[in-house]
């Protein structure tokens, strides 16, 4: 009785472990951004200069802005989605700057629309370990910033790890 109760323990001791070895090993979605982190990006892939802005809620629901010098253009839109197979797919949205029929305007929210599961997807679980900060980089084949691209990655920066992107002239774009 007392070698089938001791192995019975030393399974389940070993069960344990190796889940909380997998569990320990899985990175969270969005690794390192808590409720309330924000990242604004200026984007040069506008005619003219243009804010881009992601605010995290939580894993399904991330704010986005995008704002012109001009000011002709600030749209305001909240994104419900959820992750599925390592993509953010996006499953709602509330335009919350109003209607707006403007065809710049709907410009900007599609942008935003398409931005968010691209930016997610280019962010790297990957980064290079140094004493503090993990960084990285990736070539991406992106038609708003000019085809062939760059993305660098730093750890600090919350939701997609992206400090800038380089356009195939290695001018920031992002």
């Amino acid at each position: 009785m007392k070698k089938i109760l001791s192995l019975s323990f030393l399974v389940f001791f070993l069960l344990t472990a190796a889940a909380f070895s997998l569990a320990a090993e899985e990175k969270p979605a969005w690794e390192g951004t808590e409720s309330g982190d924000y990242v604004i990006y200026r984007d040069l892939s506008w005619k003219e200069p243009a804010w881009a802005g992601f605010l995290y809620y939580n894993d399904n629901e991330i704010g986005s802005f995008l704002y012109t010098s001009n000011g002709k253009i600030f749209a305001k839109v909240l994104f419900s989605g959820e992750i599925l197979d390592g993509d953010f797919v996006i499953t709602g949205q509330n335009n919350i700057s109003g209607i707006n029929t403007d065809p710049a305007y709907t410009y900007a929210v599609n942008y935003l629309m398409g931005m968010l599961p691209k930016l997610y997807s280019w962010k790297s679980q990957n980064l290079i370990e140094s004493l503090v900060i993990k960084t990285g980089s990736k070539t991406v084949n992106e038609e708003q910033f000019g085809g062939e691209s760059e993305v660098k990655f730093q750890s600090y920066i919350p939701l997609f790890h992206v400090k800038e992107i380089l356009d195939s002239g290695k001018k920031k774009s992002l």
